[in-house]
């Protein structure tokens, strides 16, 4: 009987102080206008990928291209090694 009454203050006692969520304000992206590009605004030939010399290939010899009304977005491990920050 002790030893269970024991047990349960240590186990209060470890359990994490649990808080109230708080509601994150909402990300409104805010594009300027711009002049019209040619087409494509982005092209990529025969490209390979991968995050590090020991890791896989996430994509070999792709080519894509982009026009200037897409909208793309680059997600992923490490990003901020591309040189993309706040």
């Amino acid at each position: 009987m002790i030893l269970t009454r024991y047990l349960v203050v240590k186990v209060k006692k470890l359990r994490p102080i649990l808080h109230p969520v708080e509601r994150e304000s909402d990300v409104v992206f805010h594009f300027k206008e711009c002049e019209k590009l040619g087409n494509p605004v982005l092209q990529l030939d025969e490209v390979s990928f991968k995050y590090s010399k020991e890791s896989p290939l996430i994509f070999q010899n792709i080519c894509i291209g982009c026009r200037s009304d897409s909208r793309i977005c680059i997600v992923g491990p490490f990003v901020h090694r591309l040189g993309v920050h706040d």
